[in-house]
């Protein structure tokens, strides 16, 4: 197809151009000054007397490069008889040709490439347009002029500058070549991780792994451990600062926290705020409240000895442990603490074994506790020693040598 058969498709009301058309009468015997030079456009005119002018315009002096300019040239007889001419336009170096469209146009040609030149053809004192297209092709300035040629007679039309920019689909103003988000408008270029993709075309912004739309804390710094929410997690267990982790530099995966102070038990030198470090305590974990000994266990009678270390009276202060009889109950709370079946209450030797409750001095200490109511050794009949021994009746002896007898012969 000619470029005169694509005008006719695109240019609305063109009539095609045909060889061997005939001429209205109107040119019949006038010389046509049509004549094709390789690289220019002329426009033919049909009569010296008409006078032929061309100016022209572009749709766009700024654009870039991919982006279609059209360039309006606006042919203008001026003359009193129709006219025809020829038109010469070459595009800029940086510039390809798309397309042409006219109403005045009779045929066209591009040779060389780039370079138009179209017949057309106008009543008296009427102008046509000839639309030429044409896309960037390379950043840069242009300058462009077409021409007409009517008769033997060329014009120029007025000169046409601009610049085609890089190209920049988004709009943002950077180059796409340049540009980490070429189809997201990106100015600034931000590009959080550092990575081929800026911040508005990126999933993940910080590259932690968690995409943006999940993100709680996007622009974290490359490297930082982050939990599911995308925040810092400084030890890993899934729990982030941001989520109120009780043990942020510390591992506490379930966040136990059996005191419910502000640290979680991973963390906590005192887990159930009992008074005894974790390092000392023996019964971590003790219920909030309970009173508990040196070793951080119970001592529900306060007496320094927990439960868990054996105290024989858990419920009755026993200090210094005493059990006389050795059973499993300390005294405080043993109710017969030598075990000679005589409850403490009325046993005459609560700590020492008297089980017939003997008393031979009848003093109302028993006599396997009261060591004051026999002697036992002559030695402790002398230097009066024996005025010290009392029965029921009085003093027991008379005399030292009746104590002595008494040793020799034992009690009958």
């Amino acid at each position: 197809m000619t470029l005169a058969e694509q005008t006719q498709a695109k240019g609305k009301g063109m009539r095609p151009y045909r060889a061997g058309r005939r001429r209205s009468a109107i040119h019949r015997g006038t010389l046509l000054a049509a004549l094709l030079l390789t690289g220019s456009l002329w426009i033919g005119v049909s009569s010296a007397s008409a006078e032929v002018v061309i100016s022209k315009s572009a749709s766009a002096t700024v654009s870039h490069v991919d982006e279609n300019v059209h360039f309006t040239l606006t042919v203008t007889n001026t003359g009193a008889l129709p006219a025809t001419a020829t038109v010469r336009d070459t595009l800029p170096p940086n510039f390809v040709y798309v397309s042409v469209i006219s109403a005045i146009i009779t045929e066209c040609t591009q040779a060389p490439a780039g370079t138009l030149t179209c017949q057309v053809a106008l009543p008296a004192s009427q102008s046509g347009t000839v639309v030429i297209v044409a896309a960037g092709t390379s950043p840069g300035p242009w300058s462009n002029q077409a021409s007409v040629t009517s008769g033997t007679v060329t014009t120029d039309s007025n000169i046409v500058s601009g610049v085609i920019l890089p190209r920049d689909i988004d709009g943002d103003g950077v180059a796409d070549e340049l540009d980490n988000c070429p189809r997201n408008p990106n100015p600034g270029q931000a590009n959080t991780d550092g990575d081929a993709q800026g911040d508005a075309c990126d999933a993940d912004d910080d590259n932690d792994g968690v995409g943006d739309g999940a993100d709680g804390c996007e622009g974290t710094p490359a490297g930082t451990t982050v939990a599911a929410d995308g925040c810092a997690d400084p030890d890993g267990d899934g729990i982030s600062t941001n989520a109120g982790d009780n043990c942020p530099d510390v591992a506490n995966d379930d966040q136990a926290n059996t005191d419910g102070d502000g640290q979680g038990d991973a963390c906590d030198a005192d887990d159930d705020n009992d008074g005894v470090g974790d390092d000392a305590d023996g019964c971590e974990g003790t219920p909030a409240g309970t009173a508990v000994a040196t070793d951080g266990c119970a001592d529900p009678d306060g007496d320094g000895i927990s439960t868990n270390a054996g105290d024989n009276c858990p419920a009755d202060a026993n200090p210094d442990q005493a059990n006389s009889d050795g059973d499993a109950q300390g005294d405080v709370c043993d109710p017969d603490d030598d075990n000679d079946n005589v409850a403490d209450g009325a046993d005459n030797c609560q700590f020492t074994a008297n089980p017939d409750q003997q008393d031979l001095d009848g003093d109302g200490m028993g006599s396997a506790c009261d060591a004051a109511e026999l002697p036992t050794d002559k030695e402790q009949c002398k230097d009066g020693g024996w005025k010290l021994f009392y029965g029921v009746d009085g003093p027991r002896f008379e005399n030292q040598g009746d104590c002595v007898s008494f040793v020799q012969r034992g009690p009958r």
